[in-house]
């Protein structure tokens, strides 16, 4: 049997807000953004010429970041939300579902991941990136469906 040294039996530690900031931090600064940490209750600021970018950064997508992030939009358009990367993945029904929430309330959307490399944000969209009626469009097949449905019924 070959000892490849000490196992570590400790649980992984739980991510934290905190480690989220200087990932989104580098990454803003990268993108010729000044940023910030704790402006008026904002958890990041950005700002770069005349704009100005709300980041709330949060462990979890939950409603109460999402109405905190709404909130934010009262003083500016550009608000994001960033989470760390969700042990799932992206590619679930349940997080294109909560991708389109987001999206919907003209949000946007970073994920952190935290890999051996170190961590790394990705842009998953910009806020304003969902067009209603584009979508309304698109989505004519299955309001017709259900409209043909309650035609043909007879009863409830």
């Amino acid at each position: 049997m070959i000892n490849n040294g000490p196992v570590n039996l400790e649980r992984p530690r739980k991510i934290s807000e905190s480690d989220l900031f200087f990932p989104v931090r580098d990454y803003l600064i990268k993108n010729g953004f000044k940023v910030n940490a704790e402006v008026k209750h904002c958890d990041l600021t950005a700002t770069k010429d005349q704009t100005l970018i709300v980041v709330e950064l949060k462990t979890a997508l939950t409603v109460e970041l999402l109405i905190q992030a709404v909130k934010r939009q009262q003083a500016t358009d550009s608000v994001y939300i960033a989470i760390p990367m969700p042990k799932s993945g992206i590619y679930t029904r349940k997080w294109k579902d909560l991708c389109f929430l987001v999206r919907r309330l003209d949000l946007g959307l970073l994920v952190v991941s935290f890999l051996e490399s170190g961590p790394r944000v990705d842009l998953i969209h910009h806020p304003g990136t969902l067009d209603s009626r584009q979508n309304r469009r698109l989505n004519r097949k299955k309001r017709n469906m259900i409209i043909a449905e309650i035609n043909g019924r007879h009863q409830d």
